[in-house]
C-alpha cells in the first residue's frame, strides 16, 4: 500500500498501531512540508558553528546489499547506514 503524498492517501485504514507494529519496534514520523532556503542554511550555519559531525553507522558496498539489510534487519544498528554504490 502506497500512503502519504505519492499515493494521495494520509491515513491507513484499519491499521492499529498497537496490534500490528512487533514488539520492540516503533513508529516514527516525518514532515518536510516547510522546509526553506533559509531554515536549511540555518541548519548549515549551526552545524558549522558548533562543529556538528554526523557518521553513518556503517558504509556498504552496492554488492553487500544483503549483508546491509541484514544489518539493518538485525536490530544492532546505531544509526544509518549508507551503500556506497561505487564501491
Amino acid at each position: 500500500m502506497r500512503d502519504g503524498l505519492l499515493g494521495n492517501q494520509w491515513t491507513l485504514e484499519h491499521f492499529d498501531p498497537i496490534t500490528e507494529i512487533a514488539p520492540g519496534a516503533y513508529l516514527t514520523r516525518g514532515y518536510s512540508g516547510a522546509v526553506t532556503e533559509e531554515k536549511i542554511n540555518e541548519l548549515f550555519s549551526y552545524l558549522q558553528r558548533y562543529q556538528v559531525t554526523a557518521k553513518p553507522d556503517r558504509i556498504f558496498a552496492l554488492r553487500d546489499l544483503p549483508a546491509a539489510h541484514a544489518y539493518l534487519a538485525s536490530g544492532q544498528s546505531m544509526g544509518k547506514v549508507v551503500i556506497n554504490v561505487d564501491a
